[in-house]
């Protein structure tokens, strides 16, 4: 179950990220993560990257693809 949860968490991150476009700390709170440095070190497990990295580096470059 808390596989799941933490899937289901993180890509709801992904999505305010990119989507909504809200910024790091809005996310955080808004998928249950008080302390940001948790919720950094969760998404940067599931994608590989931290979160402001993703908002300012990963979601431009996929916005401008072809």
């Amino acid at each position: 179950i808390y596989s799941y949860l933490y899937n289901i968490r993180m890509e709801k991150a992904k999505y305010l990220l990119t989507i909504e476009n809200k910024n790091v700390t809005e996310v955080a709170l808004d998928v249950g993560y008080s302390s940001m440095s948790k919720f950094a070190s969760a998404f940067r497990k599931k994608y590989g990257v931290n979160p402001s990295f993703f908002k300012v580096q990963v979601i431009p470059d996929y916005r401008n693809l072809p």
